[in-house]
């Protein structure tokens, strides 16, 4: 719960990680060192945005001793708020991702996987979603052997209880069964909502149509949280305890697969 107050602590320090400002490219630089300081090998992937602007995803990789298949835990970093050059501290939308992401990472780093783990920031993501669907996009252009991946985004909120969101369609709705399994058999005891619903569209529906599958974790949908796109989405507001619920179902979700 410390790291995770920690990270909180730390991005929403920066004032704004809204895509065109110095802070955003910042963040960005603070979570490569956080990787790196894991072990991980990192590296940023740059993709230009709507009206011009250089902009970069975050990657890092713990490696797996069968690369026949890849698997991976995505967050976006990106803020917005009704003052977005000077004020979106995006507490919980989406540092709380973030922290939960990083956490998987520190833990998983220490141990050999069966299968390599990309931990992956994406940005802009608050402009249209296109972090992801450039990183989709070029990752499918690879070829890599995706199998699956778990986008965090937005797991502090208080106000539904113990309530977590998923979705996902198709061929990825198997994620989210797994997750379901998880929290059953280790009695987390998290009330989830495995939701099939093309409404929602997140950075999970960018990965989907490039055929990578995916699953949305969350605890409230976009529109639902009156500080969401805020300048008080401040931690103040947010519950970290829910944060590190929902990061011990996600670590056990991604060890079932690594083991």
């Amino acid at each position: 719960a410390n790291l995770l107050s920690q990270t909180i602590t730390d991005l929403q320090g920066f004032g704004t990680r809204f895509y065109p400002t110095a802070s955003n490219q910042a963040s960005a630089e603070y979570l490569y060192r956080e990787l790196e300081s894991y072990g991980l090998a990192v590296w940023y992937e740059y993709f230009v945005s709507w009206d011009g602007y250089l902009l970069t995803n975050v990657i890092g990789e713990i490696p797996g001793r069968d690369q026949s298949s890849l698997y991976g835990v995505l967050a976006h970093f990106d803020t917005i708020s009704d003052a977005p050059t000077t004020s979106a501290p995006g507490a919980d939308d989406n540092a709380s991702g973030i922290a939960a992401t990083l956490e998987i990472a520190r833990i998983t780093a220490g141990w050999s996987l069966k299968h390599p783990l990309r931990i992956i920031f994406v940005n802009y993501e608050e402009q249209g979603i296109i972090g992801s669907q450039e990183w989709a996009r070029d990752a499918a252009a690879r070829g890599e052997p995706w199998e699956g991946v778990f986008n965090i985004d937005s797991v502090g909120s208080d106000r539904n209880g113990r309530q977590i969101i998923l979705n996902s369609e198709g061929a990825s709705t198997w994620m989210g069964d797994l997750i379901v399994r998880v929290n059953d058999a280790y009695g987390i005891g998290e009330n989830i909502n495995n939701a099939h619903d093309p409404d929602i569209f997140a950075d999970d529906n960018r990965l989907r149509a490039e055929g990578i599958e995916s699953v949305m974790i969350a605890r409230e949908l976009y529109g639902a949280s009156p500080y969401h796109h805020t300048t008080n989405d401040v931690m103040d507001n947010m519950s970290v305890p829910r944060v590190q619920e929902t990061t011990v179902l996600i670590l056990l979700t991604v060890g079932s697969l690594m083991f």
